[in-house]
């Protein structure tokens, strides 16, 4: 259940704002996915992201350690399994976000779909949905980082908004 819940955070996380496919008595459209070959500006976004800082603007507190002790660094108080969080963009415009594939015993989760960047603003086509984040990128493009504003369930059951931050580092391929 908590790993459940710590993947809808993650997935929301992507800094991204979800608009589902409302239901009409009009056929549903989904949004096309993304194609076509990467601009120059895209190619620094391929690849594979591992998430290294999530951080709130509000102390919470997620640790069910019997001890009231919320903090603003909520990738501090995750499990193995939620902090084991990935981004594959291909070159292919496909992308997949996995959640514990690394670390033995997790329960995995994995949504696939089709990105495109645009200047600052990730585009991701998940199902019959989108998502878009602004993001920003440090200077030598081996971090990005995006905002989005979230409900956290603190482990007391209180319900907390908040703008997070989540950060994800390029993982570096082996020659």
């Amino acid at each position: 259940m908590r790993m459940h819940r710590i993947f809808t955070i993650g997935l929301t996380l992507l800094g991204l704002t979800f608009y589902n496919c409302a239901q009409t008595e009009d056929p549903i459209e989904c949004p096309a996915q993304f194609t076509g070959e990467l601009q120059e500006t895209e190619i620094k976004l391929k690849g594979e992201w591992t998430l290294v800082a999530l951080v709130s603007d509000t102390e919470v507190d997620l640790t069910n350690d019997f001890t009231d002790n919320p903090e603003f660094d909520m990738f501090a108080q995750y499990s193995d399994c939620a902090k084991d969080a990935t981004f594959n963009f291909f070159e292919n415009r496909t992308y997949a976000y996995e959640v514990g594939y690394r670390v033995e015993g997790c329960a995995r989760n994995n949504t696939t779909g089709t990105w495109k960047l645009d200047t600052n603003d990730l585009f991701l086509v998940v199902a019959c949905g989108s998502l878009t984040s602004e993001v920003s990128f440090n200077e030598s493009n081996s971090r990005f980082e995006y905002t989005n504003t979230v409900d956290i369930q603190e482990v007391n059951g209180l319900v907390t908004r908040a703008d997070v931050t989540y950060t994800y580092e390029k993982v570096e391929v082996e020659p």
